[in-house]
């Protein structure tokens, strides 16, 4: 481990083990101060919005909105989920249980380059909440946000060095991984989760990853279709399409394709170019786009609405081609098709069989997608709306295999950042030298066993008899 390394570890674990000493009233009012120190920040909202290159409107309800609700989450919510918590043992009622949450130490935050204030700052807050310190190692095209975050922080009286930023390529992160942080969260592509996730297994770091995949919309006939069509214009474009929880796939029933796809050239009216559409990351994200589209329009596709601003191309397609590439794989762009397909059964499985589980949604008439839940792979389902789950920190946000391993948010997600630690005790001294299951294994302690089990967990008239027999056994 280098001597870089070896300082700002020991600057993290200083840091943290005097947090993790503070009073729960001064971390909350640390919170509280942070949330305003946010919200002085709405009316600099241009500067915001420069530093997440999004539209100004993007920069308040995708960047600082869900900053601020995972803060107020964080400030009333810790303390009850993280209590101790007592557990009643069945098989040893006369001691007393206890599962306790502990900081895991330095936490190792990857973050991504899309959401550079809402995804690293959620993450950081949930960390620092169970306790922990973090070491932020920005996206190269992010950093200046992630530098920002941490001026923030400090103005909220949160300790120097509880949360440091440290920037370098994917190397660097390796060596990071390899030099005695705690825990790895990851927020990225599955390329590279898998490949952190490796590594961290070598390493025996304990690890949470978000992957991608894009999601899939369903599209029924009783939907209501204005809004549909707008939640699939939003969901596909907005933030340049640069979202994990982006709509790139549309499976609409037969029976409501022109009434779809009429709403949707009308919505599309709405949206203005210069005001409304976030840029693309870079050359290679647009060169993206062109080749799915290309490929669509190979396959028969059309395009239904198409939107420029200066070299940012968003696209959706009306293509029946399920072979082709958005059906198939993620295009981190704006860019998204809708196939139509016979029914709603076809449509799930439509749904079920593309790149990602993270997330699914379904518009339909009120109430009905509680019927296709469980047909739906994504571990997330909004019904008649889109991507903005993400900004409700009770609810847990993860996937499955191809989209996720463990979750954030939620008090699931406050938990993985802590140690879960279990205690039994003596609740009346002991007047046994020794328990029924140490040595010697005699014959009578073999009889004895089999009796208590029969006693625990067998029938009415098994259990008189294993009395009987524990009652009068010889020791």
């Amino acid at each position: 481990m280098s001597a870089g390394f070896d300082e700002l570890l020991a600057r993290a674990r200083g840091s943290q083990r005097l947090w993790a000493a503070a009073p729960r009233a001064e971390m909350d009012a640390r919170y509280a101060r942070f949330i305003e120190v946010v919200l002085a920040h709405t009316h600099d909202v241009g500067e915001v919005a420069s530093l997440v290159h999004k539209p100004e409107a993007e920069a308040l309800s995708a960047e600082l909105l869900p900053l601020l609700e995972c803060a107020r989450f964080v400030m009333h919510k810790t303390a009850e989920i993280l209590q101790d918590q007592p557990l009643k043992v069945a098989v040893a009622p006369h001691k007393r249980h206890v599962t306790v949450y502990r900081p895991r130490g330095v936490v190792l935050l990857i973050a991504p380059f899309n959401f550079p204030l809402s995804i690293a700052g959620s993450e950081i807050l949930f960390a620092i909440a169970a306790q922990n310190a973090v070491v932020l190692k920005p996206s190269p095209h992010r950093v200046e946000a992630a530098y920002k975050l941490v001026e923030w922080l400090t103005e909220a009286g949160f300790p120097p060095h509880l949360v440091q930023v440290e920037t370098g390529d994917a190397q660097h992160t390796q060596a990071l991984i390899k030099a005695g942080v705690d825990y790895v969260t990851f927020v990225g592509s599955t390329q590279a989760g898998r490949e952190v996730a490796k590594l961290c297994i070598d390493a025996g770091v304990p690890y949470r990853a978000e992957l991608g995949g894009k999601a899939a919309a369903l599209v029924t006939k009783d939907a209501p279709m204005g809004r549909a069509a707008r939640g699939i214009l939003w969901g596909a474009f907005m933030g340049g399409g640069q979202v994990c929880a982006g709509v790139q796939r549309v499976f609409v029933e037969d029976a409501a394709q022109d009434a779809l796809l009429s709403a949707i050239e009308q919505a599309a009216r709405d949206i203005d170019e210069a005001r409304d559409l976030a840029p693309v990351v870079s050359p290679a994200a647009r060169a993206e786009v062109d080749a799915f589209v290309d490929d669509a329009l190979s396959r028969g596709g059309r395009v239904l609405v198409e939107k420029r601003r200066d070299d940012v191309r968003a696209v959706l397609l009306a293509c029946d081609d399920q072979d082709a590439r958005i059906f198939r794989e993620e295009c981190f762009g704006p860019v998204a098709a809708v196939c139509t397909v016979p029914d709603v059964e076809h449509a799930v499985r439509a749904c079920n069989a593309g790149p990602g589980d993270l997330i699914g949604y379904v518009f339909a008439k009120a109430g009905r997608t509680k019927h296709l839940r469980d047909q739906l792979r994504a571990s997330t389902v909004m019904e008649n709306d889109v991507l903005w789950t993400y900004g409700m920190p009770e609810a847990p946000w993860g996937g499955g295999a191809q989209s996720a391993m463990g979750v954030t948010h939620s008090a699931e997600g406050l938990r993985q950042y802590c140690q879960a630690l279990f205690t039994s005790y003596e609740q009346v001294p002991v007047r046994l030298d020794k328990e029924p299951f140490w040595y010697p294994y005699t014959d009578d302690r073999v009889r004895a066993l089999r009796a208590g089990m029969r006693t625990l967990y067998g029938k009415s008239g098994e259990k008189v008899k294993s009395i009987a027999s524990f009652l009068f056994r010889r020791e």
